[in-house]
């Protein structure tokens, strides 16, 4: 299976499957598969624009976008209802845009 999964790294079309193996791995493994433990969940893109976007993002996502010292340049819910989303510096080079998830989860679970 870690062949599998290896091969499709990098490969968008294959981040779903590839998912589906490493649960499988996963649950060969013993681990049991559950999201209640997730704590806080992020939505982050990285990308070479990641200073100039937000705003954008705010408006198309019907956000507040905050920015300040301690949270960052981001456009957040303003019901804390939608995740968080933030922006990672990326190089110019191809692919340049990739949407992935952050979360958090207590460090007892883990």
């Amino acid at each position: 299976m870690l062949q599998q999964v290896l091969a499709l790294a990098g490969r968008p079309e294959g981040a779903a499957r590839q998912a589906r193996v490493i649960s499988s791995i996963a649950v060969d493994a013993g681990s049991r598969l559950e999201s209640s433990t997730v704590s806080w969940l992020e939505l982050a893109l990285d990308t070479p624009a990641g200073e100039s976007i937000p705003p954008f993002w705010a408006v198309v996502l019907a956000m507040e976008h905050l920015s300040g010292p301690d949270i960052g340049d981001e456009p957040r819910d303003p019901a804390v209802v939608l995740p968080a989303v933030w922006f990672q510096t990326s190089g110019s080079e191809e692919p340049r845009q990739r949407w992935h998830l952050d979360m958090w989860v207590d460090p007892a679970q883990v």
